[in-house]
C-alpha cells in the first residue's frame, strides 16, 4: 500500500464501480482492436510475409517448420503463425482473418492493463489506463498489423502482470512486508518468459527480465528470490523455450537448427561470419530517441507533467506505489535494452507501450480526482484536448469534404474513393460530428471551473478520433501498399498459368503472389540460374522488380520483351517480360 498522504478527493471522476469501469473498458478494447481490421489490404513490406507464413502452415499441416514460398523461415518461433493458421481455418484465408489474430493479441493485452491496473489503482484508474493504452500511437498502428509483435507484447505484459502480482501484493494496513511473494505470480513471470521465446526468441524475454531484475534489486526483495516456485517456474520456461528447437533438430538435424539459433539469434549480437544471415534494419544505437515520439504520440505531451506527478508521489492513498513506479521503469529501462542490438525498428518499442500508457492513464485518473491539480496539469491536460479536438475536428472535416465530391481522389485512390462513397462514410461522419460537439461542449464548461477533469475529457476525445478515424485513415493509405491489384492483374496476363520466373525478387513479392495465387514463382538472383529456368520454360514469362534491373545479364536483357508493368515511378515498380529462346551457338 502506498503511504503518501490522501492528496485526492473522493467523490468525483474516481467515483466508477468495477463493473461499469470494466464494461466501459471492454466495450472500448473491442472498438479499439477491431476497428479498420477488416478495411485494407496486407501493407509491404511485413504483412504478406507474416500471413503466408501462416497460410502455408495452414495449407501445409506442417507446423513446426515455417516456410515462406516453399523455403524455410526460421527467423522467430512459430507461436504467432500457430494463432494466425487458427484464425484460417476458422474464418478462411484473407487478409482480415490474418489481422484478427493480431486484433485478439490487442483485446487480450490491454485485458490485463485493465485488472493489472485496477488492482495498482482503483476502477476509474483501470478504465483510464486501459483507454490510454488502447489510443497510443504505435500501440493502435502495431495491433492492427499481421506481424508477430502483437503476441510478443501480450507475453511480456503477462509477465509484468505476472510479476506485479508476485511482488507488489495490496496489503492490509500496518502489514507492509509481511506478505508472501505470490508463487502462481513468479511461475507466471517464467511462462510469460517461456511464451515470449515461443514468439520471437530472447527479445521478449530480455525485456520482462531486465525490469523485473532490477525491481528486485532495487527493493531489496530477497523473499521473492528465494521462493520454491522458482523451481517449476524455470522448468516450465525451459520446456517452453526447448520445445521448437528440439522439434526443428529432429525434422532437419544441425541445418535447420543453425538457421534459427545462428543465423537470427547469435549473428544478431555478434560479428556474422562473411555471407551468414545477420538481420537487417541496422541502425545506429541512439536511433529510439528519433522514433520513440512518434509511437507514443498523443500522449507524448503529458511526459513533463507525468514525470512531476512520480517524483512528487503524488497518487491517491489506496494506491500501489511500488506496482506503480515499476511500470513506469519499463519503458526507459526498455528502451535502454533495445538500443544494444545492432537491428532496430519502431515496432520493436511495442511491448513497452501498455506499460507506459497505464501509468499516463494513472496519472490522468489522480489527477482528476484532486480538488485543486498543480499548474503543469492543468496545462498539459489543456493542451490535450486542444490538440485531440483539433485532429478529430480535421479528420471529419477532410472526410465530409471528400464524402460530397469524391471524384477528387478517384484517380489516385481509388480504394479511398469508394470507400468514402459507401454507406459507412455518412455514418463515421455523423458519430464524429456528434462527439465532437458534444466532447467540445463538456470541455468548454470545464475549461476553467474544473481543469483537472479536462485529462479524462481528453482520453475520451483520443478514443473517439481512433475508433472513428482509423477505418478512414488505414484506407486513405492502403493505395500505397496494396499489391493485391498487383497480383490480380498479373493472373490476368496468363503469367501464373504460363509458368512464373522471378529474378531477384524479395519476400513481399514471394508472399503476396502465392497468398493470393496459390502460386509460387521459381526465383532465382543467380544468372547462370535463370538462363537454366529460361531454357526450360522457353514459354514463360520473367518478373522483376524495375530497381533490380540492372542486374540482369546482358545477355538474357536482350531476350527480352516488355509485357506488362505496374507501379510506374515507385519504389515497388515490377516489370514483366516475355523472352527470346536463347540464341543456338
Amino acid at each position: 500500500m502506498s503511504s503518501e498522504a490522501p492528496l485526492a478527493t473522493p467523490g468525483r471522476a474516481g467515483d466508477w464501480g468495477l463493473g461499469r469501469a470494466f464494461l466501459v473498458a471492454l466495450a472500448a478494447i473491442l472498438l479499439v482492436s477491431f476497428s479498420g481490421v477488416f478495411d485494407h489490404s496486407l501493407w509491404t513490406p511485413d504483412e504478406p510475409r507474416d500471413a503466408e507464413v501462416g497460410r502455408e502452415m495452414f495449407v501445409s499441416g506442417d507446423y513446426v517448420v515455417p516456410t515462406v514460398a516453399g523455403e524455410p523461415f526460421l527467423e522467430k518461433p512459430p507461436l504467432a503463425w500457430w494463432v494466425m493458421a487458427g484464425s484460417y481455418r476458422a474464418f478462411g484465408v484473407s487478409d482480415g482473418a490474418a489481422r484478427s489474430a493480431s486484433a485478439l493479441a490487442g483485446v487480450l493485452t490491454l485485458l490485463l492493463v485493465f485488472d493489472l491496473m485496477r488492482r495498482v489503482t482503483d476502477p476509474f484508474g483501470a478504465l483510464m489506463a486501459t483507454l490510454v493504452a488502447a489510443t497510443t500511437g504505435g500501440f493502435f498502428l502495431h495491433f492492427h498489423r499481421v506481424t508477430v509483435d502483437p503476441w510478443l507484447a501480450l507475453f511480456v505484459m503477462l509477465g509484468y502482470w505476472a510479476f506485479a502480482l508476485a511482488a507488489f501484493p495490496r496489503q492490509a494496513p500496518g502489514s507492509e512486508g509481511r506478505a508472501r511473494p505470490s508463487a502462481a505470480g513468479i511461475i507466471g513471470v517464467y511462462l510469460a518468459c517461456g511464451l515470449a521465446f515461443l514468439v520471437k526468441g530472447p527479445v521478449g524475454v530480455a525485456l520482462l527480465a531486465a525490469p523485473v531484475a532490477a525491481a528486485v534489486l532495487a527493493g531489496r526483495r530477497w523473499a521473492l528470490l528465494r521462493s520454491w516456485a522458482h523451481v517449476p517456474g524455470l522448468l516450465v520456461f525451459l520446456a517452453l523455450c526447448l520445445v521448437w528447437p528440439v522439434l526443428l533438430y529432429r525434422r532437419g538435424g544441425r541445418e535447420l537448427l543453425n538457421g534459427f539459433l545462428l543465423d537470427n539469434l547469435v549473428y544478431r549480437f555478434v560479428h556474422a561470419p562473411e555471407g551468414a544471415y545477420s538481420g537487417g534494419h541496422h541502425k545506429p544505437f541512439w536511433y529510439y530517441l528519433t522514433v520513440f515520439p512518434l509511437e507514443v504520440l498523443p500522449w507524448l505531451i503529458a511526459f513533463p507533467a507525468l514525470l512531476h506527478w512520480l517524483k512528487q508521489r503524488r497518487w491517491p492513498a489506496g494506491w500501489n506505489s511500488s506496482a506503480l513506479l515499476f511500470l513506469a521503469a519499463v519503458f526507459p529501462a526498455g528502451l535502454i535494452l533495445l538500443s544494444i542490438p545492432a537491428t532496430k525498428r519502431g515496432l520493436y518499442l511495442l511491448p513497452l507501450l501498455a506499460p507506459l500508457g497505464a501509468t499516463v492513464g494513472a496519472w490522468i485518473a489522480a489527477t482528476a480526482r484532486e480538488e485543486r491539480s498543480e499548474k503543469i496539469d492543468r496545462g498539459t491536460q489543456r493542451l490535450l484536448l486542444v490538440l485531440l479536438a483539433a485532429l478529430l475536428a480535421l479528420a471529419t472535416a477532410a472526410a465530409a469534404a471528400l464524402y460530397i465530391k469524391p471524384s477528387l481522389l478517384a484517380r489516385y485512390k481509388p480504394d479511398l474513393s469508394a470507400f468514402l462513397g459507401s454507406a459507412a462514410t455518412p455514418v463515421l461522419l455523423g458519430l464524429s460530428a456528434v462527439a465532437l460537439v458534444g466532447l467540445g461542449l463538456r470541455g468548454a464548461r470545464l475549461w476553467r471551473r474544473d481543469p483537472a477533469q479536462l485529462g479524462p475529457l481528453a482520453v475520451w476525445m483520443a478514443l473517439t478520433l481512433f475508433v472513428l478515424s482509423g477505418p478512414l485513415a488505414f484506407r486513405a493509405m492502403d493505395g500505397f501498399k496494396n499489391l493485391h491489384r498487383m497480383t490480380a492483374e498479373l493472373s490476368q496476363t496468363g503469367a501464373l498459368s504460363a509458368g512464373l520466373i522471378g529474378y531477384n525478387l524479395d519476400e513481399t513479392t514471394l508472399s503476396v503472389i502465392p497468398f493470393d495465387t496459390n502460386v509460387v514463382p521459381k526465383n532465382t538472383d543467380d544468372p547462370a540460374a535463370l538462363r537454366r529456368l529460361m531454357l526450360k520454360n522457353p514459354s514463360g514469362k520473367l518478373l522483376v522488380l524495375e530497381r533490380h534491373l540492372p542486374a540482369l545479364p546482358a545477355d538474357v536483357h536482350s531476350r527480352l520483351r516488355l509485357a506488362w508493368s505496374w507501379g510506374e515511378g515507385s519504389h515497388r515498380a515490377y516489370r514483366l517480360y516475355d523472352y527470346s529462346p536463347a540464341p543456338a551457338h
